[in-house]
């Protein structure tokens, strides 16, 4: 019995900019398609013409400074093997775990949080986040909602390109 999966190779052809498809034991090319590659181009200067997104004091705001230069800004990762690392050292409580969970799941944008904490966890498990490092909160006043900013090692919303120089700024290692 022959297995399809090793027969069928995909690549792109660089010449061309096409997607192929094809058999790899006969050369046949199955599928032909053109790559269509979405280019993004920022035409505003961040800080000057529009706000850095840490200046942002709502979600709705942070959308907005964020379309501006953050084409992937939809795209949300959490790494779900570091929570379960983060539960084996026993330094933090199972709620506080999900606590997190739920902070990381509604994260607004880049490592940002917007809400209000007493509607979803107890002080004793805002605490243990604090104290472990996860998250810095920030008090806004009664207007506004509470600003959890997240450790960017654990989850990120939009370009995993900038996660980088956010994780080296939270562990403060200088970049160059």
């Amino acid at each position: 019995m022959t297995t399809v999966s090793n027969r069928l190779k995909t690549t792109i052809d660089t010449t061309t900019g096409h997607e192929l498809t094809f058999d790899t034991y006969t050369g046949e090319v199955l599928v032909s398609q053109k790559e269509i590659i979405k280019r993004h181009k920022v035409t505003t200067d961040v800080g000057s013409q529009c706000r850095h997104p840490v200046d942002a004091r709502t979600s709705e705001e942070l959308t907005e400074i964020l379309s501006v230069h953050d084409y992937w800004a939809d795209n949300l990762t959490i790494e779900p093997e570091k929570l379960l690392d983060l539960l084996e050292t026993g330094a933090i409580s199972v709620g506080a775990i999900k606590l997190f969970r739920q902070i990381l799941l509604g994260l607004a944008g880049r490592n940002i949080w917007f809400g209000k904490l007493t509607d979803v966890a107890t002080k004793r498990e805002i605490g243990d986040l604090t104290r472990a490092g996860l998250i810095r909160v920030i008090r806004q006043g009664k207007a506004m909602p509470t600003k959890v900013i997240v450790h960017p090692w654990y989850g990120w919303r939009g370009d995993r390109m900038s996660r980088q120089s956010y994780i080296g700024a939270w562990i403060r290692i200088a970049s160059d």
